[in-house]
């Protein structure tokens, strides 16, 4: 097996270190494994390429042109995505073209203060008019118009009008100071997009509560160029007039839920045939569920009110249980109309699709106030088991991804030549091409889809096998950002895994030494392919844990015997899978601790269950220690078998001491050192003693061994604290006894020396910490380090917020070996030049070239200049 060592010609060059006066090489990260390009592009989770999704909001079609184009608004890729063809194309085909971005793999946030000033954040809304694409550019709180984009040859794709904004340089909201007939607040919101028979503009200005106008007039310029900005809206809907606001508005009761001339928070638009307005009020306050009022012609320049409202009921109307499951939404966003005029709407927050009848065919309001639906896709039936008389949709459970389920579905095209239905599927990830059977205004499985590869799969972005989401999404819009990394140096083949948390599975690579930046793992653990990623396949379902599945892992550890430990988070468990390499088939645990079995689910603060298990450790052959984020403390589990656990007699084993906590029992965070704030990673020194990333009091603590005696069971205080900047991750090398710290606000790896100088001496051992990179707009960007580990030869393996994982060789000094000069530090093509390690010996046995021939590989060492094997002529543990 070849032992590659890596570097790079435009590596930065330092002063000459200590015992050398060669100039050094700074460590830079050599190999990289979860992006398509290195250094990264973008801190977007999973792969981009420009054929993927993330959570998309918006989609339309250019139904005039042949064939027809859809465009999709790629909503937190801060992107539009064009296909030329809308009723050709094939599952997880590449888009024709990318709007918003420089090319396929940058997906960061453009727009006024970066390099793209006409680059987009976070749009959401888009219309087609006279082939002209119109985007909502939520994020800079403007509206963007881009002419006739398949006829754009150029490739670059700038607007020729904005509306919202005075220039292409502001992105300010309400940008003339106040409420006005010219500003936008769209920031944050989901802000859509119609346009009327006459072609005036309709926008949701969300963050205002209102609906505005633009006049047809306003867009008659052929090439508006640098006058394209400040256009003029001529009506409001939702506000008295175009200066003044409405006192926010509480729709909590039924009295209040049919007022039609207020909004709370506007969203999905469409106009009908006959010219009505419809208008999700898609954020309402309070218990009652979302709702849609409908406008009639002709409108009134301000203060209009609605003429009926869907998804209520009033305090005069007494309805069922059956009426209201056929009636109330949660928080509903696209609006379309079938063919014979019937309503579609897509109910975002109850995972399905609605159609209810004609305008013309609702009852009278004094028998029910809004529409029954007549139709339901994405649902097995109407009932929805969290729902209840006059309350919305508290917790529906969101079905696995298929041809006949939806997933938080927002905006919605449909398309009467083709009778399809194209939907933003947006938690799935993916537009979802529904079959519509117009004569009984039903809605078939998915045909089709972009985004995906299929219709069974629905992750951010694409995943093949070969990604990473560090990036886990929570229901109340918080982010966190976790990973880990485990080397099993076991056996003759070193073995990588990595935890990719928010795919909810265990990547495994089998020879590390060979990473292939583009190829996927050899193995999966708790998936059956590369390109599932459900907590707890197959069912999706939290409380439904099995021995194969795994939910939101975060830390792991290979034991002396190559056993993988893993903390299942989501699961509250840590699993253990017995040297997986071995496995045959499906990889399986055969022990589990926080649990007494693999398909129990019990969370609670006991010596026997956790809360969220994160960090792993192993002190010595005694125990496994494991850090308890939602509970803030470390267990300490003692091996009852030499050095390992019983398999299966064990499982649900007590732990016998406690970190952090004065009892079993106790959850409460702290900031002595005898307690804990969401401790992370974790590690032990070969001396037993345990080091915590207490990354909500930023730093690491240090206990003693919990084998000793010495040690308290509950209630023991730290014997260091050293200070960090929220570090989530540390290691410990058991060779050398250097501490690693991923200093995550930081966005560094920085190296301590061992227990016994650290305790008279917390100063970092390098004068510049390991710094990982990404490059956003041309510029190099830290990002967060999460985790990080070193295998046997002093190479650094580093998790980071780009969901990306990078190796760090250690540096090398260097000089010409023909001449020893000095004063020419410099490589060049046909030099003879010499390497040395700068801390200690490489793990290379020596062997000697003969004179005529010199290899490119040389004693299992292949060295690789610039992508390119060069000859060895000499190689030993000093040097190359």
């Amino acid at each position: 097996m070849k032992l590659k060592c890596a570097f790079t010609a435009s590596l930065i060059l330092t002063a000459a270190s200590a015992g050398y006066s060669q100039v050094t090489l700074n460590p830079v990260a050599s190999r990289a494994l979860g992006q398509p390009k290195q250094p990264a592009e973008t801190t977007s989770p999973n792969w981009v390429e420009g054929r993927e999704l993330f959570q998309p909001q918006g989609v339309t079609l250019d139904a005039s042109s042949s064939p027809p184009h859809i465009y999709v608004a790629d909503t937190f890729n801060n992107r539009i995505l064009g296909w030329q063809n809308a009723t050709g194309f094939t599952n997880g085909q590449p888009a024709d073209i990318v709007i918003g971005q420089p090319d396929r793999f940058t997906t960061a946030a453009a727009g006024p203060g970066t390099a793209l000033t006409t680059g987009l954040s976070t749009p959401v809304g888009v219309a087609v008019q006279n082939g002209d694409l119109y985007v909502a550019d939520t994020g800079n709180n403007r509206i963007l118009r881009y002419r006739a984009p398949f006829s754009n040859t150029t490739g670059n794709f700038f607007p020729d009008l904005w509306l919202g904004q005075p220039s292409l340089s502001s992105n300010a909201a309400n940008y003339a100071g106040g409420l006005s007939a010219q500003g936008l607040k769209l920031s944050g919101t989901q802000s859509y997009l119609t346009f009327d028979g006459q072609g005036n503009l309709w926008v949701t200005d969300a963050g205002n509560n209102r609906v505005v106008r633009f006049p047809a007039s306003q867009f008659s310029c052929s090439n508006c160029g640098s006058s394209g900005g400040n256009g003029t809206a001529d009506t409001v809907i939702g506000q008295p007039n175009l200066t003044t606001n409405y006192t926010p508005f509480n729709t909590s009761t039924q009295a209040n839920a049919v007022i039609g001339n207020q909004f709370n928070v506007p969203g999905g638009i469409a106009i009908d045939p006959a010219g009505r307005l419809y208008v999700a009020d898609d954020g309402i306050t309070g218990s009652f569920p979302g709702r849609i009022l409908v406008f009639t012609p002709p409108f009134q320049p301000g203060g209009q009110s609605a003429a009926r409202i869907m998804g209520v009921f009033s305090p005069s109307n007494t309805f069922t249980q059956a009426q209201a499951y056929q009636t109330l939404m949660a928080f509903p966003t696209g609006i379309f109309f079938l063919p014979d005029q019937s309503v579609g709407v897509s109910d975002t927050g109850d995972n399905r699709i609605l159609i209810f009848p004609p305008f013309a065919q609702w009852p009278d309001p004094n028998t029910s106030y809004g529409p029954q639906a007549t139709a339901v896709f994405g649902q097995t039936s109407y009932n929805l088991p969290s729902r209840s008389n006059g309350a919305g949709s508290a917790s529906v459970i969101t079905p696995p991804p298929s041809a006949s389920t939806v997933s938080s579905p927002t905006s919605a095209f449909y398309l009467q030549a083709t009778n399809e239905l194209y939907v933003a599927d947006t938690n799935n990830n993916r537009v979802s091409v529904l079959q519509v059977f117009p004569n009984t205004d039903t809605l078939g499985p998915a045909t089709r889809v972009l985004g995906q590869d299929g219709t069974n799969t629905g992750s951010i972005n694409l995943i093949e096998g070969r990604e990473f989401q560090f990036d886990t999404f929570q229901s109340n819009g918080s982010t966190l950002i976790d990973a880990g990394i485990a080397i099993d140096a076991t056996g003759s083949v070193p073995h990588l895994y990595v935890s990719d948390p928010g795919n909810h599975r265990i990547l495994g690579y089998k020879d590390m030494r060979s990473l292939n930046l583009n190829a996927p793992a050899d193995l999966i653990i708790g998936q059956p392919t590369g390109a599932t990623g459900l907590c707890n396949y197959p069912t999706g379902d939290l409380s439904r844990p099995s021995a194969t599945s795994l939910c939101s892992p975060k830390g792991i550890l290979v034991d002396a015997n190559g056993a993988l430990y893993v903390a299942d988070s989501g699961n509250a468990r840590v699993l253990r899978f017995p040297a997986p390499f071995s496995q045959s088939g499906t990889p399986t645990a055969d022990l589990v601790i926080g649990q007494s079995n693999f398909t129990s689910s019990i969370v609670a603060p006991t010596s026997q269950t956790m809360g969220t298990p994160y960090g792993l450790a192993t002190s010595g052959t005694n125990g496994l220690l494991v850090s308890d984020q939602q509970y803030n403390r470390v267990l300490y589990f003692k091996f009852t078998n030499n050095g390992s656990f019983n398999a299966g007699t064990d499982n649900g084993l007590a732990a016998t001491k406690v970190f952090g906590q004065q009892s079993f029992t106790s959850t409460a965070a702290g900031t002595s050192t005898i307690n804990l704030n969401a401790p992370h990673h974790i590690a032990c020194d070969s001396n037993g003693q345990v080091y915590v990333a207490d990354t909500g009091n930023n730093r690491i603590l240090i206990f003693g061994d919990p084998s000793s005696s010495s040690t308290q069971t509950t209630g023991q205080a730290a014997g260091l604290s050293l200070t960090t900047n929220a570090a989530e991750g540390v290691f410990v090398n058991q060779t050398t006894g250097e501490v690693w710290v991923a200093n995550t606000r930081s966005g560094t790896a920085v190296r301590y020396p061992k227990y016994e100088t650290l305790i008279f001496n917390q100063a970092p051992l390098d004068a510049t910490p390991i710094q990982p990179i990404i490059n956003i707009d041309g510029q190099n960007t830290a990002v967060a380090t999460l985790a990080l580990a070193q295998d046997q030869f002093g190479d650094l393996i580093v998790a980071d917020s780009s969901s990306r994982i990078s190796v760090f060789y250690p540096g090398l000094s260097y000089l010409n070996a023909a001449s020893f000069a000095l004063d020419k530090p410099y490589l060049a093509p046909g030099m003879l030049a010499s390497l040395f390690p700068l801390n200690g010996s490489n793990k290379f046995a020596s062997a000697t070239a003969s004179d005529s021939t010199w290899p490119t590989t040389l004693g299992d060492v292949q060295l690789i200049f610039n992508g390119a094997a060069v000859p060895l002529y000499y190689v030993s543990p000093t040097q190359i």
